[in-house]
């Protein structure tokens, strides 16, 4: 069985980025590769969307157009559900969007060639591992398990998973390959299970991660690198200013780090224009103001913030929790107490 594994396209229009370009472009590679290689099934592990919210016509019809396309070629497409808040709430999920494509919102077990193959969308995992216990009765088949949910032992950024929530080895241990989507950087997790991560980045955390989508060819995986925008995170302050470098084709983001002065008169629309002009696709900023400005603002809100205020909102905040105390005399003592001279 030869198939592609993609997962994450989160296909959304992005107010400063061209997402949607992006995207369209990413497709058209897989597409390339997948008619070049003569393959003939897709799988998509989650978060085809990245919102489901008021999603306009100009981010629904090109991926059905294009999946329609893949179809008339041959091709099987297998939409796994991923987040709800990516993929929606409602139980059919993309069936009424992509009727063309294996649309799999529940867990389900399809029989292809040698292989049972086991699709898990997102749920608790209390629920999957219900599950998956179900059916340890099954298959005399190879088993691959393609999931939306996180692998525990991945590395997000500098940071391992080692959530309770998280599936482990051992959880898996009666599947003989693992195919996760959820966390958005591609690694293998332990042997034979793979989390796919997605196919452009996302957001500036993904800057340094390689993207691309998964080729299995009789059990063999192989990482396919795509050529996606690269995106570059840069910092300004009053003392210097940051090398341009190569940023064509890239997305920028820039860190105003200053003062409240600095970060006021900063040259915002300027300096867009310039990244632009050097050919960026798009330009981003976030601000962080120097800690004397947050120790100025901390002290102000200090002072107008009195301990009378600071009693009254905490006893607001704990009337659910407390309803038969005494405010009333609770605050009385409370008064008194900060008014002692403290002992010693």
């Amino acid at each position: 069985m030869s198939y592609i594994v993609i997962s994450d396209l989160h296909y959304h229009e992005h107010p400063e980025f061209p997402t949607i370009d992006i995207a369209n472009n990413v497709l058209q590679q897989i597409e390339d590769y997948i008619l070049k290689n003569k393959i003939d099934k897709v799988f998509h592990l989650g978060d085809l969307y990245h919102s489901r919210i008021k999603m306009p016509i100009r981010t629904i019809k090109p991926l059905i157009d294009r999946f329609s396309k893949w179809c008339e070629k041959g091709i099987d497409i297998y939409l796994l559900k991923g987040n709800p808040m990516h993929d929606g709430d409602n139980d059919d999920y993309n069936g009424h969007l992509f009727p063309m494509a294996n649309v799999i919102h529940k867990p389900l077990v399809y029989k292809i060639d040698e292989w049972g193959v086991y699709f898990l969308p997102f749920a608790s995992r209390e629920s999957l591992m219900h599950q998956i216990n179900l059916w340890r009765k099954e298959s005399p088949y190879k088993k691959v398990l393609f999931v939306h949910y996180a692998l525990q032992g991945a590395s997000i950024l500098d940071y391992e998973v080692q959530l309770k929530d998280s599936l482990s080895k051992k959880d898996l241990s009666w599947f003989d390959m693992v195919f996760a989507g959820h966390y958005h950087k591609h690694q293998e997790v332990w042997k034979n299970a793979w989390h796919v991560g997605s196919p452009y980045r996302i957001s500036f955390a993904e800057r340094d991660d390689k993207k691309g989508f998964i080729h299995v060819d009789n059990g063999k995986v192989k990482f396919i690198e795509l050529d996606v925008p690269k995106m570059i995170q840069l910092e300004i302050n009053s003392n210097d200013f940051a090398h341009k470098g190569e940023v064509k084709g890239s997305f920028i983001k820039i860190i105003i780090n200053g003062t409240e002065s600095f970060i006021r008169n900063f040259d915002y629309e300027g300096n867009k224009k310039d990244w632009l002009g050097l050919g960026a696709l798009g330009v981003k900023f976030e601000i962080k103001r120097t800690d004397d400005i947050r120790e100025v603002r901390e002290a102000r809100i200090k002072k107008e913030d009195t301990p009378e205020k600071m009693i009254d909102r905490y006893f607001e905040f704990t009337k659910d929790q407390n309803p038969n105390l005494d405010v009333k005399k609770l605050k009385h003592l409370a008064y008194i107490a900060m008014k002692r001279e403290p002992n010693g």
